[in-house]
């Protein structure tokens, strides 16, 4: 009988797998609890020791062969709390790699720095824009004084560029110099290079003093004091006799280089100027005298046109103006960079809150594959124990069948799996990462909020010297009202 079951099971076992486990997809492998039985032979065993009446009837402990599957299946549950337990620390680690709670110590460092910009960026750009405010309030008091000193009601009358007027300056010293170069050049020994450098400095000479009359003393007719009104009265006198004895005298001169002793041109013309100061033969000359003298008038209108009418006005205008602009554009550098600094600071705090929340995500992913690992193992445990109890009653009861004397009383016992070894891995301090997160997005909301109050404040502190340049700009205000 027993050849003939050797020869049955070396026919049989061709196709039968080399393990005891159900292929399956779960955690911990399902086990073939029939070809367990069949590989521990415990019906053969269990039928073989009935018939000799072992164990005893008095026998408390497992004999051999439940021995034998008690530590068969003792080993199936070693062999899943080392997998169990190398998932554990797996996961382990991959929270410890989150490092959740190292991203507080970066909020504090990127709020303190925050903090130090503020505080630099205010401290050297506070002293500056109080000092142009300064000048902005002083120069604002003058304009307001001159105005109520010369009892002015209206804004200074400045032009949009000054650009056209020396254009215009530049085209009458071009023009006069050309008309009297070829003339000058008759009598030059340096031919028409020096007659053109002898014309282009009596037309500077010709515009330039009909401009400073017009820019500097002719609006003296507009002052309130009538001593200036008198300077002003007389200036304009005194231009016009200038100008038209200069041009005469230039006239006279034109005329001595095309005569008969030019080498002593300046002389002839002094003497002829004196003894008759209208002798002039020449059309020419006395269109060149007109020409000069208009030139000299359309050089004293631009003049007066370059800045506003009455005298000191513009200037102190102008003055206004320049610093109310240079603190304006420097108290807006210092506020973009305010903003600068915020925006930064806000972007990389929003950027740990990213990590933070990402981090807070794949922990809960793995502290849910934990719970699912650890609910899998404890039923996999129950498991084992069924399928012990299954092999253990499958031997049982052929033993009980094959035998003539009554069965061990703890045949009828369910017999209890060893609990497994405990493993100090398993949840590596992950129970206070929840705490860590919370007190992290805590610390991220308190730097955020820490970062926008010191904008606030250093906002305020550069608005606070916004009140110095008020008083300056009021005036300029109710005049504009006051023309309305």
């Amino acid at each position: 009988m027993r050849f003939f079951d050797w020869l049955k099971s070396l026919f049989t076992t061709v196709d039968t797998p080399p393990h005891e486990y159900v292929p399956s997809a779960l955690t911990f492998a399902e086990l073939d609890v029939n070809a367990l039985i069949r590989k521990l032979q415990l019906k053969e065993d269990g039928a073989q020791r009935g018939k000799d009446n072992q164990p005893s009837a008095v026998q408390a402990g497992f004999d051999s062969v439940e021995a034998r599957i008690a530590t068969a299946i003792q080993s199936e549950l070693s062999i899943a709390h080392e997998r169990f337990a190398r998932h554990m620390r797996a996961y382990g680690e991959r929270q410890a790699t989150l490092q959740v709670h190292g991203k507080f110590a970066q909020l504090e460092t990127q709020a303190a720095a925050a903090r130090a910009d503020f505080t630099a960026h205010v401290g050297t750009g506070k002293d500056l824009i109080w000092k142009l405010a300064r000048d902005v309030e002083r120069r604002g008091k003058e304009l307001d004084t001159f105005r109520s000193e010369n009892k002015l009601r209206r804004e200074p009358q400045m032009p949009e560029s000054q650009l056209l007027h020396w254009g215009v300056i530049a085209i009458l010293v071009l023009i006069e110099s050309l008309l009297n170069g070829q003339l000058l050049a008759r009598g030059v020994e340096l031919g028409l290079l020096g007659g053109i450098t002898q014309a282009l400095i009596i037309a500077i000479l010709n515009v330039g003093f009909g401009y400073t009359a017009g820019r500097y003393l002719f609006t003296n007719v507009n002052h309130a004091r009538s001593i200036r009104k008198i300077n002003g009265y007389a200036s304009i006198m005194l231009w016009m006799s200038f100008a038209f004895a200069f041009n005469l005298l230039v006239a006279h001169y034109r005329a001595a280089l095309g005569g008969t002793n030019p080498s002593e041109a300046e002389k002839v013309a002094v003497s002829t100027f004196i003894s008759a100061p209208f002798s002039i033969s020449e059309i020419s000359g006395w269109l060149l005298f007109f020409l000069g003298c208009s030139f000299s008038l359309i050089a004293a209108v631009d003049g007066w046109n370059m800045d506003d009418p009455y005298p000191g006005y513009g200037h102190l205008a102008k003055r206004f103006d320049l610093s109310l602009e240079d603190y304006t554009s420097q108290k807006q550098e210092l506020l973009s960079g305010l903003e600068e600094i915020r925006t930064s600071a806000i972007k990389k705090i929003d950027d740990l809150i990213l990590e933070v929340d990402n981090g807070a995500t794949q922990y809960r992913n793995i502290k849910a594959n934990e719970a699912r690992l650890v609910e899998q193992f404890n039923t996999y445990v129950q498991y084992l124990q069924r399928c012990g109890n299954e092999m253990l009653s499958v031997y049982r009861q052929a033993n009980v069948a094959a035998r003539s004397t009554p069965a061990p009383e703890h045949f009828s016992a369910e017999w209890k799996i060893a609990s497994p070894p405990e493993t100090t891995d398993v949840d590596s301090g992950g129970a206070s990462i929840d705490q860590r997160i919370s007190s992290t997005f805590e610390g991220i909301r308190a730097a955020r909020c820490q970062v926008l109050e010191d904008y606030a404040a250093a906002l305020q502190e550069f608005k606070s010297v916004e009140s110095l340049v008020t008083k300056g700009t009021t005036a300029d205000a109710t005049v504009s009202a006051s023309q309305t």
